[in-house]
């Protein structure tokens, strides 16, 4: 999903494409974190990928974006040429990662003699 605000800020959540890539950058070792996500569907069904940085403390809090994981981001849009073709990515401002939850097996059901036999009569409803 994607959205622009009314104060130039954009919106988007999406499944992530590969894990985050976190570095330090530049001679003041800045911390940069680099994520993809898929944000939607074309009408040919064709995905649309979203390109986050975060930097400084946010970088830090992503670094832990795993593939799949869902992520929101805020933030503007900056665009740079490179061989001709124009690139757009979102350098966020905020982001919210929330990350897949291992569930545990289903315990096994219980065996029937397990069960008590209520009449109609007592049940509370």
């Amino acid at each position: 999903m994607q959205a622009k605000l009314g104060n130039g800020f954009v919106m988007v959540v999406g499944k992530a494409t590969k894990d985050a890539d976190y570095r330090l950058v530049g001679t003041k070792n800045s911390a940069l974190c680099k994520l993809g996500l898929v944000v939607g569907r074309k009408e040919d069904d064709s995905p649309i990928y979203a390109n986050i940085d975060a930097w400084w403390d946010l970088a830090g809090a992503c670094k832990g974006v795993r593939k799949g994981d869902t992520v929101l981001a805020l933030g503007t849009i900056e665009e740079r040429e490179y061989n001709g073709q124009t690139y757009k990515t979102l350098r966020a401002e905020f982001a919210s990662v929330v990350q897949r939850v291992d569930v545990p097996a289903a315990a096994p059901p219980p065996d029937s003699d397990d069960f008590v036999d209520v009449p109609d009569s007592e049940l509370p409803f």
